[in-house]
């Protein structure tokens, strides 16, 4: 079973910096870790991709997942953001650990 890693912070205090510096210099690290995918209701920012960064869809789109089950949906600084249970489960159930970069508190905010 796997583990829940959790890269957390608040914006612009050097996530993604420390993440690219451990695929750097710890490849057999992050060959163990899968990164959970969020679904984000804004655009992607010059060189995201979806399906990598985020899975981009619109706002409405997001929105519905809030009434269905497995996904817990955020507000996050006016952007909708929602977490597939179901998707998180699966890694867990493997062999990889679940890698999740940002802050966990500011749906909280």
């Amino acid at each position: 079973m796997g583990r829940f890693v959790m890269l957390s912070g608040p914006s612009c205090v050097g996530k993604g910096p420390l993440h690219n510096a451990l695929k750097r210099f710890y490849p057999d690290i992050e060959r163990k870790l899968e990164k959970l995918v969020l679904f984000n209701s804004r655009a992607p920012r010059p060189g995201e991709q979806d399906g990598v960064d985020y899975h981009f869809r619109s706002r409405q789109e997001v929105e519905a997942l809030r009434g269905r089950e497995g996904y817990i949906v955020m507000d996050v600084r006016g952007d909708l953001q929602a977490l597939d249970v179901e998707n998180l489960r699966e890694i867990l159930d493997g062999e990889k650990d679940a890698f999740f970069e940002g802050d966990p508190f500011v749906p909280m905010e």
